[in-house]
């Protein structure tokens, strides 16, 4: 089911906290498994961390890094949150 659970139409405030979480889990991939393992990461394990997000009492810290595609900083949720390293 790699890669199938995908969310079709969103508004602007949870479109952006989707793509916050999908670049946090890169860089968290990136940050305990290394560079070449960002290539794992899918829209299943998005899903997930924002699961786990949703069932948590703490608010998301946020951050700005670097992106692997595109050379510019983005916003993503830190990757040493719980959410991003359970998923």
């Amino acid at each position: 089911m790699y890669g199938f659970l995908r969310i079709p139409k969103l508004n602007k405030t949870d479109s952006d906290s989707y793509k916050k979480s999908y670049c946090g889990q890169c860089h968290a991939l990136q940050k305990h498994f290394g560079y070449t393992l960002r290539a794992l990461l899918s829209y299943d394990t998005t899903l997930i961390s924002l699961l786990i997000d949703a069932q948590s009492q703490v608010s998301k810290c946020e951050t700005k890094a670097w992106c692997a595609v595109f050379p510019r900083k983005v916003p993503v949720y830190h990757p040493d949150e719980m959410a991003q390293k359970i998923s």
